[in-house]
């Protein structure tokens, strides 16, 4: 009599453990599930470059390099830094044919490695230590070291991506970040008609719950940029898609009055949210294969969801199956 409930309840608790652990598994998959959508194309980042690296990279890409120690520290290297997270903001569409790295040398390093790098820095006239960190622009397809062109002014953010622009044609920067999933689930709550049927109401408020979503699972350095497309979206939401339209000119003509009160940091702000509100006032385009993987994407989220709340179900299930068995014998 007092040995048979022992085994009921190792079962119990064993099938209890066993839903929890399949409960751990559900929950696992579904933060997982919820990230993928939020994933952007591999965005380009700054980049370690070694010395047989050069030629191949200029093969393809048009290449800035910093030539300087290999573990830099200072002023300088604080605003490369900058640079780098300016560059890995900027649109892809703007930045595919840029690379930008850093060429280190190890002055207390292996002698031989020191000079090996030394003598290709000579080449692009960046071999001087006293000017280091040295700035060298590499064009796409140059194959003679001699055409590459050196930068000789200030070693800032604002120098060198002049400098990029003047050469290039290309901006980096300007804060002007984006975040492609939300880019995507723009176009999609755009197309919508705001004056439609119950139909097309029901899927605007879907698109924008989404996007609340996304914009809630943005954390560091990309939260800002994500709350700003949340803004945009509750006013459009509320007074429509001319919103954007509007707002883009009023703040174009912040930018063009010339107000020197402005700071560098507001007009950086002010470009960004053109910026933004122009996803909204000409969208991007959305392919077919966009929709099939975000309409999957959300109906595998919706299974996980189903799967979760049966899981939790079946938890107090059991655990209470175990309670009255225990409580029987």
């Amino acid at each position: 009599f007092f040995v048979t409930p022992t085994p009921i309840t190792m079962r119990t608790n064993t099938t209890s453990q066993r839903v929890r652990s399949l409960y751990a598994v559900v929950f696992a998959a579904l933060a997982a599930i919820i990230a993928f959508p939020l994933q952007a194309s591999a965005k380009k980042e700054c980049i370690e470059i070694k010395p047989g690296n050069v030629k191949g990279l200029a093969r393809d890409s048009h290449v800035l390099l910093k030539v300087g120690e290999k573990y830099p520290s200072g002023k300088d290297e604080d605003e490369y830094k900058d640079l780098c997270v300016r560059y890995e903001g900027t649109p892809t569409e703007r930045t595919r044919d840029l690379v930008i790295g850093h060429f280190g040398i190890d002055v207390h390093g292996d002698k031989e490695a020191k000079k090996k790098a030394l003598s290709i820095a000579e080449k692009f006239g960046a071999a001087d230590e006293d000017e280091w960190p040295t700035y060298v622009l590499i064009r796409k397809g140059t194959t003679e070291a001699s055409e590459a062109i050196k930068f000789e002014g200030e070693k800032t953010v604002v120098g060198v991506t002049t400098f990029i622009r003047d050469q290039l044609e290309i901006s980096v920067g300007a804060m002007l970040y984006y975040i492609e999933t939300l880019d995507k689930l723009v176009s999609r709550f755009m197309e919508v008609d705001e004056n439609g049927d119950a139909k097309a109401q029901i899927l605007r408020h879907f698109y924008a719950y989404v996007a609340k979503i996304m914009i809630f699972l943005n954390r560091g350095e990309a939260k800002e940029v994500a709350q700003m497309y949340g803004k945009v979206f509750n006013h459009v939401m509320t007074e429509g898609k001319e919103y954007a339209t509007k707002n883009i000119k009023r703040l174009e003509g912040m930018l063009g009055s010339g107000d020197r009160s402005m700071s560098n940091s507001k007009r950086e702000e002010v470009a960004q949210r053109i910026h933004i509100l122009e996803k909204f006032a000409k969208p991007v385009e959305v392919s077919a294969e966009d929709n099939r993987s975000f309409y999957f994407a959300v109906a595998w989220y919706v299974f996980l969801v189903g799967a979760m709340i049966v899981t939790i179900i079946g938890i107090f299930f059991f655990e209470e199956k175990g309670t009255t068995t225990d409580d029987t014998a």
